[in-house]
């Protein structure tokens, strides 16, 4: 994806939070709307992450695109702001001190193999008991993972034992992602 893209989407996720919280709209997301951009409008599984200096303060994702990028974009901008449950909700002195990030991701595939999976390369899913958790490929270069940490912490976030990666039920699937902020 080109940088002027990228820009867009950036702008139609801050313009999004912003106007939620009662600024005035600049228009980007009608402009795109009506150009019709061809990249913009392919559809592909993201997540918008907030920081706040330096610290994670929302992270909200769709695996699979069911809506063209600039909308999904723009939904999720909103749900990262004000619905992760782990935090509160962003408040209008706030957004100026937070950096906006884009994932968009890939298809993800069912690996057989964790050998498979490239930490600070793939971004990873865990299913097991009726359970799921994702991480995306920075969180192992922010964190950093190496493979069996990165394992043992998606279990955690899963609400399973640290070692359930190891259960024969345990399935997984990578993906990668284009990621881009601020």
């Amino acid at each position: 994806m080109e940088r002027a893209d990228q820009m867009v989407l950036l702008r139609i996720a801050r313009d999004s939070i912003g106007t939620k919280l009662g600024r005035a709209p600049t228009g980007v997301y009608e402009e795109t709307r009506e150009k019709g951009d061809e990249v913009l409008n392919e559809r592909h599984g993201a997540f918008v992450t907030l920081h706040e200096k330096g610290q994670l303060r929302g992270c909200i994702g769709y695996l699979l695109g069911d809506r063209p990028l600039y909308k999904l974009i723009h939904i999720l901008a909103r749900e990262s702001a004000f619905e992760d449950y782990r935090f509160e909700p962003v408040f209008d002195a706030e957004l100026d001190n937070c950096t906006i990030e884009i994932s968009v991701l890939s298809v993800p595939k069912l690996i057989t193999d964790l050998e498979q999976f490239v930490p600070e390369r793939d971004g990873i899913i865990l299913t097991e008991g009726g359970k799921r958790a994702v991480f995306l490929p920075q969180v192992a270069t922010e964190q950093h993972w190496g493979r069996v940490e990165m394992l043992e912490n998606l279990c955690l976030k899963a609400g399973l034992d640290r070692d359930a990666w190891k259960q024969s039920d345990a399935t997984f699937a990578t993906f990668v992602a284009e990621v881009f902020s601020e």
